[in-house]
């Protein structure tokens, strides 16, 4: 864990003071990266710090009935 209280602004929205910010890393591989979740969303934002460029947002939730 980074930050209890991180805030992030993706196409879903903004969320401000709110958000877990955490930093995965492999032992194995060379990547790592901060992943970003809101209270009630799940993964916010992924945004590799090395080991690539594969950078993650939220767009849209689809609630399935």
């Amino acid at each position: 864990m980074i930050s209890l209280k991180a805030s992030r602004t993706v196409p879903y929205g903004t969320f401000t003071d709110n958000v877990l910010q955490t930093k995965d890393y492999s032992l194995i591989e060379p990547h790592s990266e901060y992943k970003y979740y809101p209270p009630g969303v799940g993964m916010l934002e992924a945004i590799a710090l090395n080991g690539g460029r594969e950078d993650l947002q939220l767009e849209t939730i689809q609630h399935n009935q």
